[in-house]
């Protein structure tokens, strides 16, 4: 994994022969995407890698939750503190939560009074027409939040006349959910509204190791969760070209969680509420976009309180010409918190932005296919720390009409937030004022991408570069920035494909991922190669089934970092689930699904950091089956 950036093009074009034929099929060359330059443009004008997730393979996998829909990716590994409810991280190229901005409809959902950027355990999948999954510091023109990517969630909205759907599960580990959502559009107005409640018992979060044998998570207490989550989409053309869009969020989720071993005491509770508006204005060849978002984040945990306060302003115009586009846009935002476990009072941060992006195709001279071209410079102003200047550059060459090289290069920055900047533990693990706040550095991410890719079969190089990289102390119970620079190197391969002859759709992706710190130790919770394989049958009338399986490489849990010994390997398994549709006539689909059939016990992480022979793990979902039921109208 030490192949230098300048030398991995030849090394590229014979490694796609290595493809094997990925989960999702994100090849689409006409699909339209609005993460690239926060305005929406045809997936092919851009040279970037970007993943889609449409609403026919959130629906046909039955997923429930956003952290499970991009689970199922190679190169995201999603890992968690237990079952539904428990503290969720999710990586990306190697990149933690926090180093990744998570949008919907335009409005930013990370927590800045949490460690973990969105929290990602609440966020039900409801009303989703596509998830966009931009990596690396090329979605650094969505802001400083943005360091390592962007995952960019749009919802639905009503189309003609009034329609709607209910649907209800029932499972294993006491697992309900309810759904509904009713829509009405003419050629004036349009308005969607969606219900989602989700509840189950669950499991023992934490669940002993005994002799190196993980025990069975069943045997124990079981730590129960509730959310019910509403979202409203509303819109009105006031002309022909003027459109007024309304975006509304709220969850309200509680459950029991586990501290340092089995135990059903700890108690959490999390409300979030979001609203956003966004007028858009189109004249000619010009789109322009004006948006406002005010959103509040409110956590309880076993009565250690964390609030958060989010506000954003911002405008974006586009226009189109011969070769291209230019994109404009200004934006600013400001994070507050009143209290992070009643420490920390009173603290805030804000930031603004310029940027401009230029879309370009060309042909060169002799050239069949277009060359086409990415640029783009973003300046952020923050109130505690200097600007900076973050550019971006991109270029594709198409080869023929369905195959492509690229290579991105870009820089972006990330700003430490309210809770690593202000807050540290005691010696009891409790959350305090700290003493130093002020002392840590921004961290800067530079990111190099090549690949090659034609049709549904694509692979990727990609190399990272994050100075100051902020981790945390075990000793001193705080954050700190790691002296030097901080690799995240690696491949991905993804690949899919249709097969009409044998009724079926195939898809499979591999990533294989070098990431370490200065001193060339491992940084943890990373697996060094993960992979996912993917198959749907279609030859049945009426029914729809698919197969779906994830490995996970070598994974270290943590390092000692006084020792410098390796910790526990959570990774090195195979997971296997499988969904069934029945469409039994125009309105009604009949559905199950399945989750880990070999019921293997996963510890996707263990809660006794330094440790090589650790006495507990956090639990994965043991074998679990669902039945379902949905009425559409």
């Amino acid at each position: 994994m030490n192949l230098s950036f300048s030398r991995t093009a030849l090394s590229i074009a014979v490694a796609t022969c290595l493809s094997t034929p990925a989960w999702a099929n994100s090849s689409n060359l006409d699909q339209v995407i609005v993460s690239a330059t926060r305005i929406e443009q045809p997936k092919q004008d851009y040279t970037g890698n970007i993943t889609v997730i449409t609403s026919e393979q959130l629906a046909e996998k039955a997923i429930q939750t956003l952290p499970e829909a991009l689970d199922r990716l190679a190169g995201i590994p999603v890992y968690s503190n237990g079952g539904q409810g428990a503290t969720t991280s999710v990586f990306l190229r190697g990149h933690d939560s926090k180093r990744l901005l998570l949008v919907v409809d335009g409005m930013r959902f990370n927590d800045p009074s949490s460690t973990g950027g969105a929290q990602w355990q609440h966020l039900l999948v409801s009303d989703i027409e596509r998830i966009e999954i931009l990596a690396g510091a090329q979605a650094g023109i969505w802001g400083a939040d943005a360091g390592a990517g962007v995952i960019n969630v749009i919802t639905k909205k009503a189309t003609e006349g009034t329609h709607g759907s209910v649907a209800y599960t029932l499972g294993d580990l006491g697992q309900k959910q309810t759904q509904g959502n009713i829509g009405y559009a003419n050629k004036n107005f349009d308005a969607r509204v969606g219900y989602t409640g989700l509840s189950s018992d669950e499991f023992s979060s934490i669940t002993p190791i005994t002799n190196g044998v993980k025990q069975n998570p069943l045997a124990f207490e079981k730590d129960g969760y509730r959310n019910d989550t509403l979202n409203a989409k509303l819109g009105w053309n006031i002309a022909n070209n003027q459109r007024l869009e309304i975006s509304a969020f709220k969850a309200d989720a509680r459950g029991n969680y586990d501290g340092f071993a089995p135990s059903n005491t700890n108690y959490l509770t999390y409300q979030q509420q979001t609203l956003g508006a966004t007028y858009r204005f189109n004249l000619a060849d010009w789109q322009l976009a004006l948006t406002a978002q005010d959103g509040s984040i409110d956590r309880d945990f076993n009565g250690s309180l964390f609030n958060a306060k989010t506000n954003q302003q911002g405008i974006t115009a586009n226009h189109k010409d011969s070769l291209g586009s230019w994109t404009l846009g200004a934006d600013t935002s400001e994070q507050s918190s009143d209290t992070m476990s009643n420490a920390g009072i009173g603290k805030k941060q804000r930031q603004q932005g310029v940027f401009v992006a230029r879309t370009q195709s060309f042909h060169l001279p002799q050239a069949e296919h277009p060359t086409i071209v990415n640029l783009s410079l973003r300046n952020d102003d923050f109130n505690d720390y200097n600007s900076y200047i973050g550019k971006r550059f991109g270029i594709k060459q198409m080869l023929t009409k369905d195959a492509y090289f690229a290579m991105n290069m870009a820089d972006s920055r990330r700003m430490p937030n309210l809770f690593e900047r202000f807050i540290q533990y005691d010696a009891t693990f409790k959350a305090i004022a700290r003493s130093d706040a002020g002392t840590l550095h921004p961290e800067t991410v530079d990111s190099k991408e090549i690949a090659v890719g034609w049709k549904g079969y694509s692979v990727t190089r990609f190399e990272d570069k994050v100075t100051y990289l902020i981790d945390y102390n075990f000793t001193n119970r705080n954050y700190y920035n790691r002296t030097g620079e901080s690799q995240l190197n690696g491949w991905e391969w993804k690949a899919s494909e249709s097969l009409p002859s044998l009724s079926s759709e195939v898809s499979a992706n591999y990533t294989v991922l070098d990431a370490k710190d200065q001193t060339g130790v491992t940084l943890a919770r990373r697996p060094e190669t993960s992979g996912s394989l993917g198959w749907t049958y279609l030859g049945f009338n009426k029914t729809v089934l698919s197969l779906q399986s994830q490995f996970v490489g070598t994974r270290i849990d943590s390092y000692n970092t006084t020792t410098g010994k390796a910790g526990y390997d959570t990774g090195n398994y195979w997971l296997w689930h499988a969904n069934a549709s029945y469409q039994l006539n125009k309105e009604v689909r009949l559905f199950a699904k399945a989750i880990n059939l070999s019921d293997e016990r996963i510890a996707q992480a263990t809660n006794s950091y330094n440790a090589s022979a650790p006495t507990s793990y956090y639990a994965y979902s043991p074998r679990t089956v669902l039945v379902g039921v949905e009425y559409q109208f």
